[in-house]
């Protein structure tokens, strides 16, 4: 006889389990948490980049804090170009070195989870503001795929690109909430983040002119609520300009000339297209690269122009993020480094995701174009993008090896002179010429007399002339044993000291010695 007891029962014969909901929470999961996945899966190699380049200056930076007066000033007085960063670069070094040293991988992981959290913010904008979860999950994809992120993804000093598009993204989605709310916590929630943003990168002025544009397009009885952020955002810009004018070098020369600006403005947009940076290397012929530049910018601004004409003003803000943001970097028409545009960039991604979105509730065939367009600026653009972070990663490489070597090398030879051999150009301006210094023990290091051949100067720079030891000491300083001789043979080093004063020693043979004397009579 079958007892019919409720525990002896299924419970799917009890009532009947709805996998909805489990399914959509899985798939609301996966819908946040991919374009994370994707950021990992292109930029994973930054996540275990040594540091390179200026990081060592600012690694050096908690060796000059011996008191209050010294922190204040490591903190708050305007450096390199009249630079205030002390979110971003004095604050996190000075903390960071405190607590993990040379380690690099926290740094990185910052870094990395830093840019996490702007996945989301972009996400939570773009969705913001095309109301379309296609868009907001496209516009991050699109982002990540600039090759402009190839250099704050990996280089530890540019950390500060990364963190101000926190600022400004967080910023804008405040000031959406307010416009649509009211509430004006919001607002000086948004306030709040605009005068830390001046504290990550001088970039930061540009918010207000942001807050204005959209304001004017679609809350305009908000229009007055921006007047104080841009007059607070003019004192900003004008105390970094005098403090810039004050430290300035020839290659921060300003020029506000509309030729030399529309010149650099182009020159961003080039680089934030990537094509050029994926067809001239593989010397793809001129035509083809031009042709997919234009054909790409023509999209972009047809895209607008048409919308506008329609009196839908979305395309038109998020064109005007990217001229809002890289404005300032206008005026510096001889150093348009790549990261610059990093930040513009966002906007074009969401103007990217955003006509996807509008395409897939049309026909099919502006779809599959839609897609055409962004595949033929995603693909090349990850492309380099891999490259990119393979050449930081291994240059970071080199640079770790040597400076583990070099500090190794001193505690072997307390003392001495350390003279390094085959230096070449690219090792000596990424670690060189910045690493000179007490936190890697390189008081006392030259590069040998052989390697002024492998390096090119660079005329932005100081004399580099006190880094090589003079050709006329070395014998006898080799002789008498106050100087050691390593030799640079790709990420290894190795003591050639012996070897090398033997060479040096040798006679020159006869063919060689009356050639040398004929170039003298000559």
């Amino acid at each position: 006889m079958l007892i019919d007891h409720p525990l002896l029962s299924s419970p799917l014969e009890r009532q009947p389990y709805n996998l909805a909901p489990a399914i959509q929470r899985v798939a609301r999961g996966a819908y946040w948490l991919l374009p994370i996945g994707f950021c990992l899966a292109v930029y994973w190699q930054g996540l275990w980049t040594w540091f390179q380049q200026t990081d060592f200056i600012w690694l050096d930076l908690r060796n000059h804090v011996t008191d209050v007066p010294s922190f204040l000033q490591a903190m708050f007085a305007p450096m390199a170009q009249g630079t205030f960063r002390p979110l971003s670069e004095r604050g996190f070094f000075l903390l960071f070195t405190q607590i993990f040293g040379v380690r690099a991988f926290p740094y990185r992981l910052l870094a990395f989870l830093n840019q996490f959290l702007n996945v989301f913010l972009v996400m939570l904008v773009t969705r913001k503001l095309t109301k379309s979860a296609l868009a907001g999950f496209v516009a991050p994809l699109l982002w990540l795929s600039s090759i402009t992120l190839i250099i704050p993804m990996a280089w530890t000093a540019a950390y500060n690109q990364i963190q101000c598009a926190t600022f400004l993204l967080l910023g804008l989605y405040l000031f959406i909430r307010y416009t649509e709310t009211g509430d004006r916590k919001f607002y000086w929630a948004q306030w709040a983040t605009f005068v830390l943003g001046l504290g990550s990168l001088e970039l930061g002025v540009v918010y207000p002119a942001i807050a204005l544009l959209y304001a004017l397009l679609f809350a305009r009885r908000y229009i007055r609520s921006t007047i104080p952020m841009l007059a607070a955002a003019s004192v900003a810009a004008f105390g970094i300009r005098v403090a810039a004018k004050a430290q300035a070098k020839p290659n921060y020369d300003l020029s506000f000339h509309p030729a030399s600006l529309l010149a650099t403005l182009q020159e961003h947009w080039r680089t934030l297209l990537g094509f050029a940076a994926f067809g001239e290397p593989r010397h793809l012929p001129l035509w083809i690269v031009s042709s997919v530049m234009c054909l790409l910018t023509a999209a972009v601004l047809g895209f607008v122009i048409v919308q506008t004409l329609k009196r839908s003003f979305l395309p038109l803000f998020l064109l005007g993020w990217f001229v809002i943001v890289i404005a300032p970097l206008l005026a510096v028409h001889m150093r348009t480094l790549q990261y610059y545009a990093a930040i513009p960039a966002i906007g074009i991604a969401m103007l990217g995701a955003l006509g996807l979105s509008m395409a897939w509730r049309t026909h099919w065939s502006a779809c599959a174009s839609t897609m055409a367009l962004l595949a033929l600026y995603a693909v090349p653009s990850l492309l380099v993008v891999h490259a990119g972070e393979s050449f930081y990663r291994h240059r970071a490489d080199r640079a770790h090896a040597l400076c583990q070597a070099v500090a190794q090398a001193r505690q072997l030879n307390p003392g001495k002179i350390l003279l390094l051999k085959n230096v070449d150009d690219d090792l000596f301006w990424s670690t060189v010429y910045y690493s000179q210094l007490p936190v890697f023990g390189w008081n006392g290091v030259f590069l040998a007399p052989n390697s002024p051949p492998l390096i090119r100067e660079d005329s932005r720079f100081d004399d580099i002339s006190m880094y090589f030891f003079p050709d006329a000491a070395i014998l006898p300083a080799l002789r008498n044993g106050s100087a050691e001789v390593y030799q640079i043979e790709g990420q290894n080093v190795k003591k050639i000291t012996i070897s090398y004063l033997e060479a040096l020693e040798a006679p020159i043979p006869v063919s060689i010695s009356r050639e040398l004397q004929n170039r003298k009579v000559n």
